[in-house]
């Protein structure tokens, strides 16, 4: 069984390909998609769950939304705080997230989603 410091470890070693990488054709025009729907919206924060190394935070915070960033890897949580001085590796337990965005596949393994965000309580406000 894949312990959970295996996978840490093996985003790790990811750290230098993905914060190199090219994004795929279609990335920004998701991005710049997602980014008009909530300011269209009026919302300001947003809380990324599995950011790796902060590409996607960094932009939505580039459209004036407060960030904050999760993820497993410590790698990726260090060049995250460095690259964008985003909130990486932490959640604020007072603040009110008014949405909440994950890359594609973040949450896919087990071992990264249950232990490290169970305690994350997401409820819907009336006011959205």
């Amino acid at each position: 069984m894949l312990q959970e410091y295996d996978l840490a470890r093996a985003y790790d070693r990811e750290f230098e390909r993905r914060s190199n990488s090219v994004p795929a054709e279609w990335k920004p025009y998701e991005r710049e998609s997602f980014a008009r729907l909530l300011q269209s919206e009026g919302k300001r924060t947003l809380l990324e769950i599995g950011s790796g190394p902060g590409t996607d935070g960094r932009y939505f915070q580039s459209r004036g939304l407060e960030v904050d960033c999760v993820g497993l890897s410590p790698e990726m949580v260090r060049h995250c705080r460095e690259r964008g001085r985003l909130g990486a590796g932490r959640v604020r337990t007072e603040a009110i997230f008014r949405v909440v965005y994950r890359r594609r596949r973040a949450l896919v393994h087990p071992y990264f989603g249950a232990p490290h965000f169970q305690s994350l309580t997401l409820r819907r406000r009336e006011d959205g």
